[in-house]
């Protein structure tokens, strides 16, 4: 379903915008498939709890914070490098080199 969404999507998103509709519509019409969907999602899907019994404290001392932090950073730091990077800055340029080197050295290994 993924890769028929994937691929259907920005062609049935493709013919609201060339049609009289306009293409607000191509949001629009999620709305009702939306709640065509949340029943079974909401009823059908089983829960599933991989660590049963745990109270929430304990799962939330799990979190490695540091790790987050530093994921965080470095993809705001490709995103800046790809968006500045020949609009805002020329590419050979402190600010879009030092971005791309942040993005290079910060992920958590």
């Amino acid at each position: 379903m993924w890769g028929l969404g994937t691929v259907l999507g920005p062609v049935i998103g493709g013919a609201f915008t060339d049609s009289s509709a306009g293409w607000r519509w191509a949001f629009y019409i999620n709305l009702p498939i939306g709640a065509l969907i949340a029943p079974v999602l909401i009823f059908l899907i089983p829960d599933f709890d991989a660590q049963k019994g745990k109270p929430y404290l304990e799962r939330f001392k799990q979190i490695d914070w540091i790790g987050i932090v530093l994921l965080t950073g470095s993809i705001v730091s490709l995103i800046l490098a790809l968006t500045f990077g020949g609009n805002e800055f020329p590419w050979k340029s402190g600010q879009v080199i030092g971005t791309f080197v942040c993005f290079g050295n910060l992920p958590p290994k």
